[in-house]
C-alpha cells in the first residue's frame, strides 16, 4: 500500500528489543534526601543498600564508625566531577562494578564544586575580558546541561538505587519555589526534581527521633513521592522498611 511504511531493519529492531523492559525489572530507585547538617543523612543512606558506593565531597562517612555493620557494606570514593560520576554510574550499571547503592553525599557540594570548576576553566570568559571571580548565569547554565546528563544516567540504571544527600536551602526573596527545599541552584534543583522517585525532608522530634516528609502537605516543603507511602511523615526506620519493599518488588 502506497502509506506502508518501510521495515525497520533488524539490527535496529535488536537494539530497541534490547532496551526494552518491564517496570518490575528496575531495581533502581532513586532517592533524594534533603536536611541541616548533622541530622543523620549519609547513615540513613547507607541504610538503603547492602553494598554502598559513597561518592563523597565531605566527610559525612565519619558518622560511620559508630555503625560498624554500615562501614563494613560501605566504600568511598572522593568527587572529582560530574563526569567521572557518570563513568561510576554506567560502570555499576553494566555490572563491572558489584553495589546496589549508589550514595552522592552531598549534592548540594557537588553541584558547588562543578560550577566552581566551569568558572576556573575560563570556559565562560569571552575573548578579552578578565575571568570572573563569582558564579554567574552563564555557569549556572552550563552547570544545568551537565546536571541533565548526570540525571538521565541516574534515571537510566536499573540494578542499583541512587540516593542523592542534599543540605536544605531556606526560603529567601532570590529564590524561587518552595520555603523549604535541597540546596542548589534553581536550575540544577529543577532537574533533579524532574527525575527523582522520591524527594524526602529529614527533621528531629524532641524524642531525638529522625522524621522525613515524603509527601506536600501545603507546608511549603518541597517533598514528592511517586511510591505510596502509608502516611505523609514517616520515621527513618519506615522509611528505610518502605524503600526496602519498593526494591523486593523488582
Amino acid at each position: 500500500a502506497r502509506n506502508q511504511m518501510a521495515l525497520v531493519p533488524e539490527q535496529a529492531i535488536d537494539i530497541l528489543r534490547g532496551k526494552m523492559f518491564k517496570p518490575t525489572e528496575v531495581a533502581g530507585r532513586k532517592i533524594a534526601i534533603f536536611s541541616h547538617p548533622g541530622l543523620g543523612k549519609t547513615v540513613l543512606g547507607c541504610k538503603l543498600g547492602q553494598k554502598n558506593i559513597l561518592v563523597t565531597d565531605e566527610d559525612g562517612y565519619v558518622s560511620l564508625e559508630s555503625h560498624p555493620e554500615l562501614r563494613e557494606r560501605t566504600t568511598c570514593i572522593p568527587w572529582e566531577s560530574h563526569q567521572e560520576t557518570r563513568v561510576l554510574i554506567r560502570a555499576v550499571a553494566n555490572g563491572q562494578f558489584d553495589f546496589d547503592n549508589i550514595i552522592l553525599d552531598t549534592m548540594s557540594g557537588h553541584a558547588e564544586l562543578e560550577v566552581a570548576n566551569i568558572l576556573a576553566s575560563g570556559v565562560t570568559t569571552k575573548a578579552g575580558e578578565k575571568r570572573g571571580e563569582v558564579a554567574g548565569w552563564d555557569e549556572y547554565r552550563i552547570h544545568e546541561k551537565r546536571m541533565i546528563l548526570l540525571m538521565k544516567d541516574v534515571a537510566s540504571i536499573k540494578n542499583a538505587s541512587v540516593t542523592m544527600l542534599f543540605h536544605v536551602r531556606e526560603k529567601d526573596k532570590q529564590t524561587p519555589g518552595d520555603a523549604i527545599r535541597p540546596e542548589m541552584h534553581p536550575a540544577g534543583f529543577r532537574v533533579v526534581n524532574k527525575y527523582a522517585s522520591v524527594i524526602a525532608w529529614m527533621t528531629m522530634n524532641k524524642e531525638r527521633q529522625r522524621l522525613l516528609q515524603v509527601m506536600p502537605t501545603g507546608n511549603g516543603v518541597s517533598a514528592k513521592s511517586r511510591y505510596t507511602f502509608p502516611k505523609d511523615i514517616v520515621t527513618d526506620e519506615e522509611f528505610v522498611a518502605h524503600i526496602e519493599k519498593w526494591k523486593a518488588n523488582a
